[in-house]
């Protein structure tokens, strides 16, 4: 074969075939740290993967005059879901009527979580709400 025959090409860039690409290398340390984008990104695949009900599930919006909140309730399969969403670069309160004290928190952005209610800035969360 020709000169590159041991030779990968990506964007337009020749690299041996025994060295990691730049991205590899950065993949694997992202991935050994427990707080990372790449394993949060894993867990929600992982939480849709699981409860079919956040794919097919009714959808209902909930606190719809809320600007700052976009919450809604997913509901099929036996199982009740809350997703709380905030966009804002503050943190905002939601109204959802619904008792979070008796609810599982599945999926949370911030390593603490403050009361049921409030959500910081671009705080997100998914609550598994008492049994149907």
């Amino acid at each position: 074969m020709g000169q590159y025959s041991q030779r990968r090409f990506y964007n337009r860039h020749a690299v041996d075939k025994g060295q990691p690409r730049s991205c590899d290398r950065q993949r694997g340390r992202t991935g050994k740290r427990p707080h990372s984008i790449l394993n949060y990104f894993r867990q929600i695949v992982r939480l849709r993967k699981d409860n079919l009900v956040l794919v097919y599930g009714k959808y209902t919006l909930v606190d719809k005059d809320n600007p700052d909140v976009y919450a809604y309730t997913r509901e099929g399969y036996g199982k009740k879901m809350l997703i709380m969403l905030n966009f804002k670069a503050h943190p905002a309160t939601a109204n959802t009527g619904f008792d979070l004290s008796r609810a599982r928190l599945l999926l949370d952005n911030y390593p603490e979580t403050l009361p049921a209610d409030t959500l910081r800035p671009y705080e997100a969360r998914v609550y598994e709400l008492a049994a149907l």
